[in-house]
């Protein structure tokens, strides 16, 4: 019987969250033996306020030094999740537009069959005046989307 996702695409932004989700897409693409994209998305022109103060330091000067930081974490987190699964590869790419723009893009692009993204599980104003990148995934995948919360 053929699998039912043959890639995964699973966004981070380096938090524990994101984190989470990338092991919870590991453990899916495990299963189903399945080809395994992490994807950060950075822009810097555009403020992250739902990200913690550690994953992306506060005045960077430069595209280069963000876009250096951002493939340093995604070599760090590839590196301790291709031990238990070698089917991996990480992708870091700057986007103009908001980062679920670029998810749904990367999605079309390597045919993903499935999303694993955290959700920061906001609520109330917070959410009304930040949004929620996982909702605008949802609403903008080519494909399913699988919500870790």
């Amino acid at each position: 019987m053929k699998p039912l996702f043959q890639r995964i695409l699973a966004p981070v932004d380096y938090s524990d969250l994101a984190a989470l989700a990338a092991r919870t897409a590991a453990e899916l693409a495990a299963q189903q033996q399945a080809e395994l994209t992490l994807l950060h998305v950075f822009a810097p022109q555009i403020i992250y306020p739902e990200l913690p103060e550690t994953a992306v330091p506060p005045l960077l000067e430069t595209t280069e030094e963000i876009r250096a930081i951002a493939e340093r974490e995604m070599q760090a987190l590839t590196d301790r999740l291709r031990a238990d699964y070698p089917r991996l590869q990480g992708r870091v790419v700057e986007s103009a537009d908001r980062p679920a723009s670029a998810i749904a893009d990367v999605a079309k692009e390597i045919n993903a069959d499935l999303i694993v993204i955290g959700s920061h599980g906001r609520s109330g104003l917070s959410r009304l005046l930040l949004g929620s990148t996982a909702d605008r995934v949802v609403h903008e995948a080519p494909c399913a989307v699988l919500v870790v919360k």
